[in-house]
C-alpha cells in the first residue's frame, strides 16, 4: 500500500504523489523539502527512500545535500562519499559529477577536481556546465593555454556564453594580454556575466597603468555587493585608494618637474 500524503504541500506537489510509486515518491518529497531548506523533512523523506531501495543516485546525491550532522547514522564517509556513490550508479549525473568537482575546488585539490570533470566529458563531450567547470579551475591552475582551448570549445557551442568569455578573460589577463582580457570581460558583462568582470576589469586597466579607468571600473564594482561582507567590494575599494594615492604623487612629481 502506498504511503499517505503529508499534508501542507502545494498542489502540483500532491499530484505528482498519487502518480509517482515507491521510493520516487520520498525523492519527490525530498527535493520539496530541500529547495525549502527544511533539512529535518528532507532528511527524513531521504532516508525513507533508502529503505526502499539502494539502487537510486539521487537519494544518495540528495543526502549529501544535507548538513553532515545529520548523517551521522548512515555507513558512509562524508558527503563527497555519498556523491562517489551516487556516480557509480549513474556516471552521466551531471549534478552530482558538478558538486563533487565543485567540494574539491573549494578544498584546493583542483587536479581531482579537474580529473572528476574530464570523466563527465569523457561521457558527454558537448556538456557546457562541466567544460564551463573545467575551464574555472584549469584558470586558477595556471594551466591558461588549456582553459583557452576549453572557453573556445564552450563558445563553439554557445556562442556568446558568459562564463566562458569571463574565463577567457582571466587566462588572457594572466597572460598579460591586456587588451585581448579587456574585451573578453567586457563582452561578458554587457551581455549579462558576472560582476566580476567589473573589478578584473579594473586590474587590466591598473597593469596598462590607465588608473583612472581603472578606478571607474572598480568603482563600479564596489557599490554591486554580492552579500554583507564582499571581499571583492573590499578589495576594490583598496585598490581605489592605492591608485589615488599614486595619482597624487605622480601629479606632485609632474608639478615639480614643470617647476623646475
Amino acid at each position: 500500500m502506498a504511503p499517505s500524503l503529508p499534508g501542507a504541500l502545494p498542489n502540483e506537489v500532491g499530484t505528482l504523489w498519487l502518480v509517482l510509486q515507491g521510493a520516487d515518491q520520498y525523492i519527490l518529497l525530498a527535493d520539496y523539502f530541500l529547495r525549502f531548506r527544511e533539512w529535518y523533512e528532507a532528511e527524513s523523506a531521504l532516508k525513507l527512500a533508502l529503505n526502499v531501495t539502494l539502487d537510486d543516485p539521487r537519494i544518495f546525491f540528495n543526502l549529501s545535500r544535507l548538513w553532515r550532522g545529520r548523517l551521522e547514522d548512515l555507513p558512509y564517509k562524508d558527503k563527497n562519499d555519498l556523491k562517489r556513490i551516487a556516480l557509480r550508479l549513474c556516471p552521466g549525473y551531471e549534478e552530482a559529477r558538478l558538486a563533487l568537482a565543485a567540494s574539491y575546488r573549494e578544498q584546493l585539490d583542483r587536479s581531482t577536481a579537474v580529473a572528476v570533470l574530464k570523466d563527465g566529458i569523457a561521457i558527454d563531450p558537448n556538456s557546457v556546465p562541466l567544460l564551463l567547470s573545467l575551464a574555472a579551475n584549469l584558470v586558477e591552475m595556471g594551466f591558461k593555454e588549456q582553459a583557452i582551448e576549453v572557453c573556445n570549445r564552450i563558445l563553439e557551442l554557445e556562442p556568446g556564453h558568459t562564463g566562458a568569455l569571463y574565463n577567457l578573460g582571466l587566462a588572457h589577463l594572466y597572460l598579460n594580454d591586456y587588451d585581448r582580457a579587456i574585451a573578453m570581460f567586457d563582452s561578458s558583462f554587457n551581455n549579462g556575466g558576472t560582476v566580476e568582470n567589473l573589478y578584473y576589469l579594473g586590474v587590466a586597466y591598473q597593469e596598462k597603468r590607465e588608473w583612472k579607468t581603472a578606478i571607474k571600473y572598480f568603482q563600479m564594482r564596489m557599490i554591486r555587493l554580492r552579500w554583507t561582507h564582499d571581499p571583492v567590494s573590499v578589495s576594490a575599494r583598496e585598490r581605489i585608494q592605492q591608485l589615488q594615492s599614486w595619482i597624487e604623487q605622480t601629479d606632485s612629481l609632474e608639478k615639480i618637474s614643470g617647476i623646475r
